[in-house]
């Protein structure tokens, strides 16, 4: 981290939208062998691996959960186990990991972001001495190492106070607000005026503030929350009774879909960029999606809410908003799929979004069958039928907790492959072909992402045996092994 401030120690503040003298251009930083990473990749590429770290500690530790309460069956590793397991379950309580996956869930948006400013500086010559893109860089190295502190503290890693209790917690919330604000004024103030944002550029600008500002809220509503229990604060209690834990847990469930969004958006403005213009249908396609994201967070404010029209209102925009939006994503993903790409890298991202996108329209679909249309039934077999809808809505749940970094994969895979076209000025897939391994990880790793998704499937029809959890391990090795290699690829 060290590194992060003493780039930004060196060079002078001086304008450079238009000077070409005597500054220093992001590709000349990134493509000379020896020159350290752009700040901003180098926040990314922080943030990208706090984020697989946390995802691998805790995966482990629900394993040893899991063995934990079958120690009857491990003999000669039942005490171990079971001790083991036990403590695990105080550090790594449920209100700890709730905590850990708000803010762990932000990552991968704030990490597109990023680099979208980067480089869309470096593609309107905005340099890394212009004073606009050194305050940018402050606050994203600000937001990085809140974040970092704020992932230690997920793992009991903390400066404990008796005065002061948490204070990791602390420093790491309030400069994670900070940062927010410098990265929503990086996407607004880090811009040449000569250039025009394109449509996805605009949407995916919008999405940031919903979710960014949506998640700001959330956290200064709760810490308000712990702040003044036990005292009557009348005003407070009317936000509180407004804006719930329920509607709070909605908010978020809404607005994350945002983050697959933001990716698709941030891969279709690069990709156009020098280049034709996204068609009307993709255009069409990206309002719509965006759009029903908005309405989705507008019906969970409205939901369970007096008077009950309003109540109903809500429940009526969320019904109307959400399966359309997922529908039309997996549209637009189709026309991604049907105009092809230039690099495994940018094939894989798209492939990933696209089975995400399927993913979640059947969550949704499920969801709402068997919450509204199961009524529908004949009391006799309403029972029965609604447990097969949960039973499907849990599987395709659990086969979104394995796509936990699908997210994260598509963050390195757009990277890497925006990093040839833009920074390195060069075609993507022969700037991959320069790793020889990096394109065969890549796929790896997305496609060991879909075993495990098979698995469970099959695991759900078949029952579970051992063959399917050798499956499973070696899927997940296999993911490992892909992730730690484009990682290691971004980082060369």
């Amino acid at each position: 981290m060290l590194s992060l401030v003493l780039a930004l120690s060196s060079g002078h503040i001086t304008p450079a939208h238009h000077s070409t003298s005597n500054h220093i251009p992001l590709q000349s930083l990134l493509s000379v062998s020896d020159a350290p990473l752009a700040v901003v990749t180098q926040c990314v590429l922080w943030l990208v691996g706090a984020l697989a770290f946390v995802n691998v500690v805790v995966y482990v530790v629900n394993q040893i959960k899991y063995f934990g309460e079958k120690a009857e069956q491990f003999p000669e590793l039942g005490r171990t186990l079971g001790t083991l397991s036990g403590r695990l379950s105080q550090v790594f309580n449920n209100e700890n990991l709730s905590s850990a996956q708000q803010v762990m869930g932000t990552i991968p948006a704030v990490s597109v972001l990023m680099l979208f400013v980067m480089f869309r500086a470096h593609h309107e010559n905005i340099f890394e001495d212009d004073p606009n893109y050194r305050t940018f860089q402050g606050g994203m190295i600000t937001l990085t190492i809140s974040l970092l502190l704020l992932c230690l503290d997920t793992l009991t890693i903390r400066i404990q106070s008796d005065i002061f209790g948490n204070v990791s917690q602390v420093i790491g919330s309030l400069g994670m607000f900070i940062g927010y604000l410098f990265l929503l004024w990086g996407i607004i103030g880090v811009r040449s005026s000569y250039h025009e944002m394109s449509s996805a550029a605009q949407w995916m600008c919008s999405l940031a503030f919903l979710q960014l500002g949506s998640f700001v809220v959330i956290r200064v509503i709760k810490h308000s929350q712990r702040m003044t229990e036990g005292y009557s604060v009348p005003q407070f209690e009317a936000v509180s009774e407004l804006i719930n834990q329920q509607k709070l847990i909605d908010l978020l469930s809404a607005t994350s879909f945002s983050t697959v969004l933001i990716i698709a958006l941030f891969y279709l403005h690069f990709n156009h960029l020098g280049e034709a213009p996204v068609t009307k249908l993709e255009q069409s396609l990206i309002a719509l999606c965006t759009i029903g994201v908005f309405l989705q967070a507008v019906a969970v404010l409205l939901k369970v809410s007096y008077p009950d029209i309003i109540n109903r209102l809500g429940t009526l925009i969320r019904m109307i908003a959400m399966i359309p939006t997922y529908l039309l994503f997996v549209v637009l993903m189709g026309c991604l799929i049907h105009d092809g790409a230039n690099s495994i890298a940018a094939w894989n991202l798209i492939l990933v979004l696209f089975v995400l996108a399927v993913l979640k329209l059947l969550v949704t679909s499920l969801q709402e069958a068997s919450g509204s249309l199961i009524e529908a039934f004949d009391d006799s077999n309403a029972e029965s039928t609604q447990e097969r809808v949960r039973s499907f809505t849990k599987l395709f749940q659990d086969m979104m907790v394995t796509a936990a970094f699908a997210e994260l994969l598509c963050v390195l895979y757009g990277y890497v492959h925006f990093r040839g076209k833009i920074l390195l000025n060069e075609e993507p897939s022969k700037n991959i072909s320069e790793y020889g391994y990096l394109g065969a990880c890549m796929c790896i790793a997305t496609a060991c992402m879909f075993i495990q998704m098979l698995a469970q499937c099959v695991e759900f029809f078949l029952g579970a045996n051992g063959v399917i959890t050798a499956v499973v391990s070696v899927a997940i090795a296999g993911l490992y092994v892909g992730l730690i290699a484009t990682f290691v690829a971004a980082c060369t």
